[in-house]
C-alpha cells in the first residue's frame, strides 16, 4: 500500500507480509525496482537532441583537429611559422633595399650634376645594381614560382580561415550539447529514501482475537437461527 503526501510530496510504502523479515524483504525489493524504473526514465529522458548534440560536438572537435595537424604540417615541411609574417618581412626587407637604392641614385645624380667625371659615379653605380639584384632575389622569395611564399600564404591562409570556422562550430556544438543536457536534467527523476525499509517490531496483522471473536459471533448466530428453524418445525408438527 502506497500513500501519498500532496503537502510535502513524499510517498509511504507499507507492506503486509506473514513474517517481520518477509515484508521487509518485499520493501527493499519494491523500492529497489522503483530505482531502477527510474534509472530507465532518466536514460530515456536523455533525448536524442542530447545524442545529436553530442555527435555534432565531437565531429566539431575532430575537424579542428585535422586542420590544426594540417597547419603543424605545413609549419613543419616548410620550416615557418606563418608565412603571412614571413611575407610580411621580406616585404619590409625589400622596402628598405628600395629606399637605399632611392638614397644612392639621388647621391649620384648629385655627384653627376657637379662632377661628370668623378670615379665615384662607377661605384654607386655599382651599389646600386647590387641593391636592385638583392631586391629582385626578395621578390622571388615571395612570388616567384611554385617554391615561393605566396602559394604558400594562400594555402596556409586557407587553413586559417578553415581553422577559426571550426572553432566556431565547435563554440556552437559546445553551447548546443550545455542546453540540451540543461534540458534532459529538468525532465529527470529522483527516488530518494528517507527512511529505509524498517524490520517490524510488532505484527499488526492478522488479528487473531478479532478474528475469533467473529467467528464465535458468527457461531453463535448460524445456532440461533438453526435453533429457531428447529422450535418452528416442532411446534408446527405439534399442531
Amino acid at each position: 500500500m502506497i500513500g501519498y503526501d500532496s503537502t510535502t510530496g513524499i510517498s509511504t510504502l507499507r507492506v503486509n507480509a506473514f513474517r517481520p523479515e518477509d515484508a521487509q524483504k518485499i520493501s527493499v525489493s519494491i523500492l529497489n525496482s522503483g530505482e531502477e524504473l527510474v534509472n530507465r526514465l532518466n536514460e530515456r529522458s536523455t533525448t536524442n537532441a542530447v545524442i545529436d548534440a553530442r555527435g555534432a560536438k565531437a565531429r566539431a572537435e575532430e575537424k579542428l583537429a585535422s586542420v590544426q595537424a594540417q597547419m603543424t604540417n605545413l609549419r613543419t615541411k616548410e620550416r615557418f611559422i606563418d608565412p603571412s609574417v614571413t611575407a610580411s618581412e621580406a616585404s619590409r626587407i625589400i622596402g628598405t633595399l628600395l629606399g637605399r637604392v632611392a638614397e644612392i641614385r639621388a647621391e649620384r645624380e648629385q655627384i653627376a650634376s657637379e662632377a661628370p667625371e668623378s670615379p665615384m659615379l662607377a661605384q654607386l653605380d655599382g651599389r646600386i645594381a647590387a641593391y636592385q639584384r638583392q631586391v629582385e632575389v626578395e621578390r622571388l622569395k615571395v612570388a616567384g614560382g611554385a617554391d615561393s611564399l605566396a602559394p604558400q600564404v594562400g594555402v596556409y591562409e586557407a587553413l586559417e580561415l578553415e581553422r577559426k570556422l571550426a572553432a566556431e562550430d565547435l563554440t556552437q556544438a559546445a553551447g548546443a550539447l550545455l542546453v540540451a543536457e540543461q534540458q534532459a536534467k529538468r525532465q529527470q527523476l529522483y527516488l530518494e529514501r528517507i527512511v529505509p525499509p524498517s524490520l517490524p517490531e510488532e505484527a499488526t496483522e492478522p488479528k487473531r482475537w478479532l478474528a475469533i471473536g467473529t467467528i464465535f459471533l458468527g457461531l453463535m448466530l448460524l445456532y440461533g437461527v438453526g435453533w429457531l428453524i428447529v422450535a418452528g418445525v416442532r411446534e408446527h408438527r405439534q399442531h
